[in-house]
C-alpha cells in the first residue's frame, strides 16, 4: 500500500472487521486500540520484514474488509426490501425476486457494454 494514511487505514479497518463479523463485542474505543497495535505491528513489519510478507497482510486485511462492506451492503438492502414491502403492502417474495433478476441484469449489462466496446 502506496499511501501515507495506510497506518489509519489499518486502524480503522482492523475494529470495522471484528465488528462486522461479530468475532467479539466490546466497545469501539477497546476495538480502536486494537487497530492501534495492530497498526504499530503493521510498522514494525514495514520497517523488519521483507516486502512480500507486509503485501500478503495487507491483502489478507483488504479481503476481509470486503467481506465486511459486502455484508453491510446487502444487510441494508435486506432491510430496504422489507421497508418497502411493509410500506406498499407487497409480498416480500416478489421484491427478492425482482432484486435477484436485477442482480443477473447487472452482470448481464457489463458482459453487454464490453462486447459492444470490442465491436
Amino acid at each position: 500500500m502506496k499511501t501515507k494514511f495506510r497506518f489509519i487505514i489499518i486502524i480503522l479497518s482492523i475494529p470495522f472487521i471484528i465488528h462486522s463479523f461479530e468475532l467479539f463485542h466490546a466497545n469501539w474505543i477497546i476495538l480502536l486500540i486494537l487497530g492501534i497495535m495492530v497498526a504499530f505491528i503493521f510498522f514494525l513489519l514495514e520497517l523488519f520484514a521483507p516486502q512480500i510478507l507486509v503485501e500478503i497482510c495487507y491483502e489478507i486485511i483488504a479481503i476481509f474488509s470486503s467481506l465486511g462492506f459486502i455484508s453491510f451492503f446487502a444487510e441494508i438492502i435486506i432491510d430496504f426490501i422489507f421497508f418497502i414491502a411493509f410500506y406498499f403492502y407487497l409480498e416480500e417474495t416478489i421484491l427478492n425476486a425482482l432484486f435477484l433478476s436485477f442482480g443477473n441484469l447487472i452482470g448481464d449489462l457489463f458482459g453487454y457494454v464490453a462486447l459492444a466496446k470490442v465491436g
